[in-house]
């Protein structure tokens, strides 16, 4: 559990890296301080599909597509 309490601290981390991001006004400061922040981006994405919990995505309804290849009914339509 505080495994993931850690894990969901660096997501929000990261996720306020993205927004502050995309704030910075469009100015020599922010070419300076951008490449410190684009770590962020990466971060968010790797730890969301870490903490994603597959049996929690499929009890939603949300077609996946497995690592055997095998898809989701929903996605024979």
């Amino acid at each position: 559990m505080a495994k993931d309490r850690y894990l969901q601290a660096l997501r929000g981390l990261a996720i306020s890296a993205v927004v502050l991001i995309h704030c910075l006004p469009q100015c020599a400061a922010s070419v300076a301080i951008r490449p410190f922040l684009n770590f962020s981006v990466a971060l968010f994405l790797f730890l969301s599909g870490v903490l994603t919990d597959e049996r929690k995505f499929n009890a939603g309804g949300v077609p996946i597509v497995l690592s055997t290849g095998k898809c989701s009914p929903c996605d024979r339509i």
